[in-house]
Protein backbone atom coordinates (compact mmCIF):
# COMPACT_ATOMS: atom_id res chain seq x y z
CA UNK A 1 0.00 0.00 0.00
CA UNK A 2 1.04 3.77 -0.81
CA UNK A 3 -0.14 6.66 1.02
CA UNK A 4 1.17 9.87 -0.10
CA UNK A 5 -0.05 12.98 -1.54
CA UNK A 6 -0.18 16.14 -0.29
CA UNK A 7 -2.97 16.86 2.78
CA UNK A 8 -3.69 15.06 6.00
CA UNK A 9 -4.71 11.96 6.77
CA UNK A 10 -7.01 11.37 10.24
CA UNK A 11 -6.36 8.23 12.34
CA UNK A 12 -9.82 7.14 14.22
CA UNK A 13 -8.69 4.26 15.97
CA UNK A 14 -7.76 4.02 20.11
CA UNK A 15 -4.45 2.99 20.35
CA UNK A 16 -1.56 3.44 17.98
CA UNK A 17 -2.23 2.85 14.10
CA UNK A 18 -0.06 0.01 12.62
CA UNK A 19 1.50 0.61 8.33
CA UNK A 20 3.15 -1.50 6.12
CA UNK A 21 3.79 0.11 2.66
CA UNK A 22 5.18 3.40 1.61
CA UNK A 23 4.48 6.81 2.80
CA UNK A 24 5.48 9.20 0.00
CA UNK A 25 4.70 12.75 0.90
CA UNK A 26 4.44 15.28 -1.91
CA UNK A 27 3.67 13.95 -5.93
CA UNK A 28 4.06 10.57 -6.82
CA UNK A 29 7.31 11.83 -9.60
CA UNK A 30 5.54 11.25 -12.59
CA UNK A 31 2.45 12.54 -12.35
CA UNK A 32 2.46 15.20 -9.32
CA UNK A 33 6.15 15.96 -9.61
CA UNK A 34 5.84 18.82 -6.83
CA UNK A 35 7.41 18.85 -3.40
CA UNK A 36 4.91 18.84 -0.76
CA UNK A 37 3.48 18.12 2.98
CA UNK A 38 1.73 15.43 4.57
CA UNK A 39 0.37 15.11 7.88
CA UNK A 40 -0.52 12.53 10.20
CA UNK A 41 -2.38 12.99 13.23
CA UNK A 42 -5.75 13.04 15.25
CA UNK A 43 -7.65 15.58 16.73
CA UNK A 44 -8.93 13.31 19.62
CA UNK A 45 -6.37 13.36 22.61
CA UNK A 46 -7.12 9.96 23.13
CA UNK A 47 -5.63 8.49 20.03
CA UNK A 48 -1.93 7.77 20.20
CA UNK A 49 0.12 7.84 17.53
CA UNK A 50 1.23 5.23 14.36
CA UNK A 51 4.06 2.47 14.09
CA UNK A 52 5.96 2.02 11.16
CA UNK A 53 5.85 -1.77 10.34
CA UNK A 54 9.62 -3.77 9.58
CA UNK A 55 9.73 -4.09 5.30
CA UNK A 56 7.71 -0.50 5.02
CA UNK A 57 9.38 2.93 3.35
CA UNK A 58 8.66 6.33 3.37
CA UNK A 59 10.01 8.36 0.30
CA UNK A 60 10.99 11.41 0.07
CA UNK A 61 12.18 14.03 -2.67
CA UNK A 62 14.78 16.89 -2.31
CA UNK A 63 14.25 19.53 -4.93
CA UNK A 64 17.19 21.40 -5.95
CA UNK A 65 16.66 24.81 -4.03
CA UNK A 66 18.13 23.98 -1.27
CA UNK A 67 17.32 23.34 2.53
CA UNK A 68 13.09 23.52 2.74
CA UNK A 69 13.05 22.24 -0.76
CA UNK A 70 11.87 19.01 0.02
CA UNK A 71 9.05 16.48 0.93
CA UNK A 72 7.95 16.73 5.00
CA UNK A 73 6.06 14.46 6.84
CA UNK A 74 4.04 16.11 9.89
CA UNK A 75 3.28 14.17 12.94
CA UNK A 76 0.07 15.55 14.74
CA UNK A 77 -0.60 12.94 17.60
CA UNK A 78 -1.36 13.84 21.23
CA UNK A 79 0.22 10.81 23.37
CA UNK A 80 3.47 9.11 23.41
CA UNK A 81 5.00 7.82 21.43
CA UNK A 82 3.47 9.45 18.13
CA UNK A 83 5.71 7.94 15.75
CA UNK A 84 7.27 5.08 16.18
CA UNK A 85 10.13 3.32 13.57
CA UNK A 86 10.29 -0.33 13.79
CA UNK A 87 13.58 -2.60 12.90
CA UNK A 88 13.41 -3.02 9.05
CA UNK A 89 12.53 0.43 8.09
CA UNK A 90 13.81 2.20 4.65
CA UNK A 91 14.59 5.70 4.39
CA UNK A 92 14.56 5.83 0.56
CA UNK A 93 15.77 9.83 -0.73
CA UNK A 94 15.30 10.93 -4.13
CA UNK A 95 16.54 14.06 -6.06
CA UNK A 96 18.92 15.10 -9.21
CA UNK A 97 20.66 18.12 -8.29
CA UNK A 98 20.54 18.73 -4.43
CA UNK A 99 22.78 20.94 -2.10
CA UNK A 100 24.21 20.40 1.08
CA UNK A 101 22.94 20.98 4.37
CA UNK A 102 20.46 19.73 6.76
CA UNK A 103 16.58 19.31 5.43
CA UNK A 104 13.92 18.76 8.09
CA UNK A 105 12.53 15.19 7.01
CA UNK A 106 9.75 14.74 9.64
CA UNK A 107 8.34 17.01 12.15
CA UNK A 108 6.10 16.42 15.62
CA UNK A 109 3.65 19.60 15.58
CA UNK A 110 1.56 17.87 18.00
CA UNK A 111 1.82 17.82 21.67
CA UNK A 112 3.43 14.91 22.42
CA UNK A 113 6.65 15.52 20.59
CA UNK A 114 8.09 12.02 20.63
CA UNK A 115 9.40 9.90 17.77
CA UNK A 116 11.15 6.62 18.49
CA UNK A 117 13.46 4.13 16.47
CA UNK A 118 15.75 4.60 13.35
CA UNK A 119 16.12 3.29 10.06
CA UNK A 120 17.61 0.39 9.05
CA UNK A 121 18.42 1.01 5.59
CA UNK A 122 18.61 4.22 3.72
CA UNK A 123 19.02 4.71 -0.08
CA UNK A 124 19.61 7.39 -2.65
CA UNK A 125 17.73 6.77 -5.85
CA UNK A 126 17.48 3.51 -5.03
CA UNK A 127 21.06 2.93 -3.91
CA UNK A 128 22.37 1.84 -0.83
CA UNK A 129 23.80 4.67 1.22
CA UNK A 130 23.73 3.27 4.64
CA UNK A 131 27.51 3.84 5.11
CA UNK A 132 28.62 6.04 2.94
CA UNK A 133 28.94 9.16 5.47
CA UNK A 134 27.40 11.52 2.78
CA UNK A 135 23.96 11.05 4.25
CA UNK A 136 23.63 11.80 7.95
CA UNK A 137 20.56 10.87 9.39
CA UNK A 138 19.76 13.18 12.32
CA UNK A 139 16.90 11.70 15.44
CA UNK A 140 15.33 13.91 17.51
CA UNK A 141 12.62 14.20 19.99
CA UNK A 142 10.20 16.01 17.90
CA UNK A 143 11.97 15.47 14.78
CA UNK A 144 13.97 13.56 12.26
CA UNK A 145 16.48 15.63 9.51
CA UNK A 146 18.99 14.39 7.08
CA UNK A 147 22.47 16.28 6.84
CA UNK A 148 23.79 16.17 3.26
CA UNK A 149 27.56 16.30 3.15
CA UNK A 150 29.52 16.41 -0.50
CA UNK A 151 32.82 13.84 -0.79
CA UNK A 152 35.49 15.49 -3.43
CA UNK A 153 35.27 12.73 -5.96
CA UNK A 154 38.78 10.83 -6.89
CA UNK A 155 39.11 12.98 -9.79
CA UNK A 156 38.52 16.40 -8.48
CA UNK A 157 41.87 15.59 -6.17
CA UNK A 158 43.88 14.31 -8.95
CA UNK A 159 43.12 17.70 -11.08
CA UNK A 160 43.80 19.46 -7.79
CA UNK A 161 47.58 17.37 -7.17
CA UNK A 162 47.82 18.04 -10.85
CA UNK A 163 47.68 22.04 -10.96
CA UNK A 164 49.54 22.35 -7.31
CA UNK A 165 52.44 20.09 -8.81
CA UNK A 166 51.89 22.15 -12.10
CA UNK A 167 52.94 25.65 -9.37
CA UNK A 168 55.78 23.86 -7.77
CA UNK A 169 57.40 23.20 -11.08
CA UNK A 170 56.90 26.68 -12.14
CA UNK A 171 58.18 28.07 -8.92
CA UNK A 172 61.06 26.02 -9.14
CA UNK A 173 62.20 26.64 -12.88
CA UNK A 174 61.93 30.83 -11.79
CA UNK A 175 64.65 30.45 -9.31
Amino acid sequence: MTVGGIGRLETVQYGNGQFAGTLAPGGDGILLPEIGTFTLGSENANRSGIDFLSGSTMAFDIGSGGVGDNDKVEIDFHNVPSLDIESGVTLALFGSTIQDGTYTLIEDIGTSANIEGTFDFITFNGVDVSSDGRFLVNYGVNDISVTLVSIPELSSFALFLGALSACVLFLRRRR
